[in-house]
């Protein structure tokens, strides 16, 4: 890195160095002899490290391969649900992607919404219950009297706070 920063400074310095005091470089002479073969790095890594990195990025590998085929199967999961709600034909990609992820798949919520969707409304046949929950029966029906309101109940009544 050190040396990338050298390269790339060096020339942009030495012409501002020329422009500023007038003196001329010597860009044609050699400072020395290049070694044939040498790139750059005059050691070998510690392996150490090689093998610490090549661990982690193993790791990393694994945990996305692991993300995608749970993904794919989650796919697998809302196809084979569509095919059994429309009758379509089974795929065996679908069931490899499944058995890939470990056979059961649950699928997030946003898309078990998405495939349930609209729930079948309850049958609207007669029901005794409802019937009678809509009636607002009051014993003053059958004597007689007027029906009371429940405002007009509680405006009869003293306050007992006050």
């Amino acid at each position: 890195m050190e040396s990338m920063l050298k390269k790339s400074l060096l020339a942009p310095v030495k012409t501002l160095k020329f422009c500023v005091s007038g003196e001329k470089t010597n860009h044609g002479a050699r400072r020395g002899p290049k070694r044939q073969g040498s790139k750059g790095r005059s050691c070998k890594p510690d392996p150490r490290l090689l093998r610490s990195y090549q661990t982690e990025l193993d790791r990393e590998r694994k945990l996305r391969e692991a993300m995608n085929a749970q993904k794919n199967a989650e796919r697998a999961a809302m196809r084979a649900h569509f095919r059994r709600k429309y009758q379509l034909t089974k795929n065996a990609k679908d069931a490899e992607q499944l058995r890939a992820a470990g056979g059961k798949v649950c699928l997030p919520r946003d898309l078990a919404k998405m495939v349930r969707g609209e729930a079948p409304a309850k049958d609207d046949s007669f029901c005794l219950r409802s019937a009678f929950q809509s009636l607002s029966l009051s014993t003053g029906i059958f004597t007689g009297r007027p029906r009371q309101t429940p405002s007009s109940a509680n405006q009869t009544q003293p306050c007992r706070v006050m």
